[in-house]
């Protein structure tokens, strides 16, 4: 869907703001999607802070990010978050039969994991961490080296997914990407079709972003490269023609982010952040959103880099050793420490309740 995400034919008039903040906040997170649609004021308020908090509380819901640490070689993942609840416990990988890496996380509580072992005893594992579900699924063609994973849950009831896998040779005669998808359905991967990249063009680190079923990566040539899972179609994007208005500064960082379940490409500097967002998705016109100064983030946490949104005013940012909630609307950031390094793939959004699901084949 394209377009403001309203409704005004529609809209419920006859519901005052207090008693629509009281139902949509016991609304499950699998509802939640198609009221964002009825109106401006429902999607406005589903993305705020204060609804995630009470959201999370009243329907028993963990939201947050699984952030990944190496230590000699060796990863470890812990689940962090601003709304946890004291009454759900912190979901953890110690469930599975091994040590594991996460590859990928999907917006239903699923998550795509590798164990630590040499290729050849290369193992995939799929699973729900609030549940404590797992299922090994079959393992892709391990010769060439994995440079991006991601996944997309098509339903939880029953259970469908789709994980998709780029792969690159070792030493590259042509700027490709061999793209491999695992289907729950018939649970096997498929070789797709080889994608083409321009010229120099390549795929940092970081989870894809997942806009309306089709995943982007921002590359290394201010390109946006898009991947439609279902259709297996991929696109190159371009950012805004119009400059940041950053004063000049060489030191720019820029991310990805899901806006309000639109894509937004943010800048970032020593001392400014501005934020653009994608208004028409098929026409790739782009809107500045706002400019925000940085000024809590000087002294020890200067050197952080943004990861993702965590709300539409609260970004997660990372050092070397720590984890940022910054609220860049009060201007306040809240540091959290963890004991290791920072994998280079650190933050995977993961949002789930704690019904079990179908694990199994049919």
């Amino acid at each position: 869907m394209e377009g403001d995400g309203s409704n005004d034919g529609n809209r419920p008039r006859f519901l005052c703001e207090g008693v629509i903040f009281e139902i949509l906040t016991r609304v499950s997170s699998e509802s939640l999607w198609p009221c964002r649609w009825v109106c401006k004021e429902w999607r406005k308020l589903t993305y705020e802070s204060n609804f995630n908090h009470h959201h999370c509380e009243r329907t028993q819901t963990l939201s947050g990010f699984f952030i990944q640490e190496s230590f000699k070689c060796n990863y470890s993942s812990s689940f962090i978050s601003i709304d946890h609840s004291p009454t759900i416990p912190k979901p953890s990988l110690n469930f599975l039969p091994e040590k594991v890496k996460i590859e990928a996380s999907s917006s239903k509580g699923l998550l795509c994991c590798v164990n630590q072992e040499v290729i050849r005893h290369r193992c995939y594992y799929v699973c729900k961490p609030t549940t404590q579900q797992w299922r090994k699924i079959p393992n892709p063609k391990n010769r060439y080296f994995a440079v991006r994973m991601a996944m997309f849950v098509q339903s939880s009831n029953p259970l469908r997914y789709k994980i998709v896998r780029f792969s690159q040779p070792v030493k590259m005669i042509k700027n490709y990407l061999r793209c491999e998808i695992f289907d729950s359905s018939n649970w096997a991967w498929k070789r797709s079709g080889d994608i083409g990249l321009p010229p120099l063009v390549g795929l940092p680190p970081g989870p894809g972003v997942l806009i309306n079923g089709i995943f982007h990566w921002l590359t290394s040539e201010n390109l946006i490269f898009a991947f439609d899972i279902n259709y297996e179609t991929n696109r190159m994007i371009r950012l805004q023609q119009e400059e940041p208005d950053l004063n000049n500064d060489f030191r720019v960082h820029k991310i990805l982010a899901d806006c309000k379940g639109r894509l937004s490409v943010i800048y970032i500097t020593d001392h400014r952040m501005e934020q653009w967002v994608m208004t028409k998705y098929s026409k790739e016109l782009w809107k500045k959103k706002h400019s925000v100064n940085l000024e809590a983030l000087k002294s020890e946490e200067c050197s952080s880099v943004m990861e993702a949104l965590y709300t539409a005013e609260v970004a997660l940012m990372t050092s070397i050793n720590k984890v940022i909630w910054y609220n860049f609307q009060k201007n306040k950031a809240v540091v959290d420490r963890v004991k290791h390094f920072l994998a280079s793939e650190k933050a995977f959004s993961f949002q789930s309740d704690l019904v079990p699901c179908n694990m199994r084949t049919e």
